[in-house]
């Protein structure tokens, strides 16, 4: 039903991953597909060799940020899927048809998938993981961590262009840290889009953080979080004041006292990350100036 699918590969300094997710990548690419492998201004300039050396073309960004780069990553691919997965992920055989099958439906503007976790090694802790079994459909906004995760997702190029681009204020190395795959989420449903999530579209993401990494990993999802669910309110969306208070409760102080009680000093401190980056998130957030559907600062103050 389409003309292809453009697959972006969002990557910085880490070449030697890079080379195994586009080993993976290769067997499923199509015939009509394109991939994209968007350098963000890697340190490293075995980065951009490893895309080249493996025949995939390779977009320079001249400032780091995944949002940044995933806009230059739509802006250089031409069919009418764009799919993302990072550098980090290994795709599954069934991946690519699972993706091109969900858009079959002309109603369907998003399709995301599990990603399930993948061990370096035993001391590796487990981050950005969904292994969902069920299938299932979303017609208007809800809790985007339902939906799914930004190393899976892919989108009709029409919602793309509807609502705009990924805001450069949200995402790794940006001035708010992660949820630049929530916001994405909310603005292609709040467009009046569907989305899917298809258990059959299966990537699998390698675990390499240590326990201090995945605590400030934690740190920097709930400044993300929260500055989503701020310029969610600021749209006169309810649901993100809900969010945020469920966040600071439930992920943030109930998993402290969890921590605490169980004598868990990894989950406490989980816990405290969540509470103190989401107030963080919430308190830059609020007086933040927006520019259309976007914070209008990428600035990573």
């Amino acid at each position: 039903m389409t003309a292809g699918i453009s697959i972006v590969v969002c990557t910085r300094d880490r070449p030697d991953s890079l080379a195994a997710t586009l080993a993976t990548l290769s067997p499923v690419v199509g015939a009509d597909d394109e991939v994209v492998v968007v350098d963000s201004a890697s340190i490293d300039q075995r980065t951009s060799a490893v895309a080249t050396s493996a025949g995939f073309r390779v977009v320079r960004a001249s400032r780091p940020g995944l949002s940044h780069a995933r806009n230059l990553g739509i802006a250089a691919s031409t069919r009418p899927i764009v799919a993302f997965t990072d550098d980090d992920c290994r795709v599954g055989t069934a991946w690519r048809d699972a993706v091109e099958a969900a858009f079959g439906d002309p109603a369907i503007g998003l399709v995301t998938g599990p990603v399930l976790a993948v061990a370096r090694d035993g001391r590796a802790m487990n981050v950005s993981t969904l292994d969902r079994t069920s299938d299932e459909r979303y017609t208007a906004p809800t809790r985007p961590a339902e939906i799914g995760h930004g190393a899976n997702m892919a989108f009709r190029r029409a919602a793309l262009e509807a609502v705009g681009p990924f805001d450069e204020a949200l995402g790794a190395g940006a001035r708010f840290r992660a949820a630049d795959d929530w916001d994405m989420f909310w603005r292609v449903l709040r467009a009046g889009w569907s989305a899917i999530y298809t258990a059959d579209a299966v990537i699998h993401h390698e675990q390499w953080r240590s326990r201090r990494q995945a605590i400030q990993t934690r740190y920097g999802y709930s400044i993300g979080a929260a500055a989503f669910c701020v310029k969610a309110s600021r749209f006169g969306d309810p649901m993100g004041r809900r969010l945020l208070v469920d966040r600071l409760r439930h992920e943030g102080l109930h998993t402290t006292m969890r921590g605490l009680r169980q004598r868990k000093a990894t989950l406490a401190a989980i816990g405290a990350a969540n509470v103190v980056g989401s107030l963080a998130g919430a308190w830059r957030a609020r007086t933040e100036a927006l520019d259309g559907a976007c914070y209008a600062s990428a600035d990573p103050r």
